[in-house]
């Protein structure tokens, strides 16, 4: 049995996503998958790996939440059923869901599967490009509203790469192999399978991970999220913000850097980094020095402000109000209530770039498109 923990912001997500795609290669050699991430989901770039589909599909959820409390404590029982399920002799299973078990859960997962033959694998990265990277993820998914200082913080913040990594380490330290992402990053699949000592014969082509469609914000925008959630309370303010930014076909890149920022995360992670350089061959090793390169301040580009300024009032308004939504379906018959024309344009730009009328473009073509039309 393979276990793939993530680490988060290491890729996973693709590699997810190339699982799903070769379900019938891996099972020709011997591979199951099983419960791969829909073909919907594949395409959107929203893989959450078939380890999440199967607690799902069980349900090992005592409620509407995914929350570690509420995992019903037989999960590993519905684990080791599917995987004895299989007719291969190889089962993978990938989720980041597992990354941050709590420590009990985690042996309870251990025992349940002793009778298998288990390899826990994930890739781990330099901690303040996982942290930096990890801020700009929960900006954009709404998860939070602060800019990179206070995000560090947060009293209650945890961080798989440190905490889920120790544990994962205490509990199957013997079953762990350990990639450094940075040097695998343009051959994520093939790097998987080769360290697992899988598919040697299958051409590198075959296990590469295609292109998905689930982009980051960028430094520029996520600090420019950040500004408007410190200046408009409300909830989702900071998903709908980041959507608007995402929207655009051209958006440009630029590097950050804090030396401080740096050297607090190098204390944050100074009991997990040598326990991670263990599994890890010494041309690979995380170290706990700060770069070479000087401070460079929080990079909000003026296109990025520009892009977004027109937006400010529907971000602060929140969702239209019940008589606007009357109108809505009273003046424009085939368009949703919440149909807001400036938003679609600004969330479809290759609408506004062509000139045409937003709730015609929506009833002709962006309704079978699913193209979206609203910020929250």
């Amino acid at each position: 049995m393979i276990l793939h923990i993530g680490l988060h912001k290491t890729g996973s997500s693709a590699l997810q996503a190339l699982l799903a795609q070769r379900v019938d290669l891996l099972a020709a050699n011997g591979i199951a998958y099983p419960y791969p991430d829909p073909p919907a989901v594949v395409a959107i770039g929203g893989c959450s790996g078939n380890g999440l589909q199967i607690l799902h599909a069980k349900g090992a959820f005592r409620s509407k939440s995914t929350a570690h409390a509420d995992l019903d404590p037989r999960f590993a029982v519905f684990l080791r059923e599917v995987v004895e399920a299989q007719r291969e002799d190889t089962v993978v299973l990938s989720t980041e869901y597992f990354a941050n078990l709590e420590l009990g859960q985690l042996q309870s997962l251990k025992a349940e599967l002793s009778g298998h033959r288990v390899k826990v694998i994930c890739f781990v990265r330099d901690p303040f490009d996982f942290a930096f990277s990890a801020w700009r993820q929960h900006i954009k998914t709404g998860k939070c509203e602060v800019d990179f200082q206070t995000y560090l913080d947060i009293p209650s913040r945890r961080f798989s790469l440190r905490e889920g990594f120790l544990k994962y380490a205490q509990v199957f330290a013997e079953n762990l192999t350990v990639l450094r992402y940075e040097r695998h990053v343009s051959r994520l699949g093939p790097a998987f399978f080769r360290a697992l000592g899988l598919l040697d014969h299958v051409p590198e082509d075959a296990l590469q991970v295609g292109r998905t469609h689930n982009p980051s914000v960028s430094p520029s925008e996520a600090f420019l999220v950040a500004e408007v959630c410190a200046a408009i309370a409300g909830r989702d303010v900071a998903a709908a913000a980041s959507r608007v930014l995402l929207a655009r076909r051209t958006r440009r890149q630029l590097p950050y850097y804090n030396r401080a920022l740096h050297e607090k995360l190098n204390g944050m992670f100074a009991d997990a980094v040598p326990v991670l350089n263990r599994f890890l061959p010494p041309e690979d090793h995380l170290t706990l020095g700060l770069r070479d390169e000087a401070d460079t301040p929080a990079p909000v580009l003026d296109e990025d402000r520009a892009f977004l300024a027109p937006m400010l009032p529907k971000l602060r308004d929140g969702k239209p109000s019940p008589l606007r939504r009357t109108l809505t379906k009273l003046l424009h018959p085939g368009v949703p209530s919440k149909f807001d024309p400036q938003v679609y344009l600004a969330l479809n730009p290759d609408v506004a770039q062509a000139g045409l009328d937003p709730r015609q473009h929506y009833r002709s073509v962006g309704k079978a498109e699913n193209r979206p039309y609203r910020l929250f």
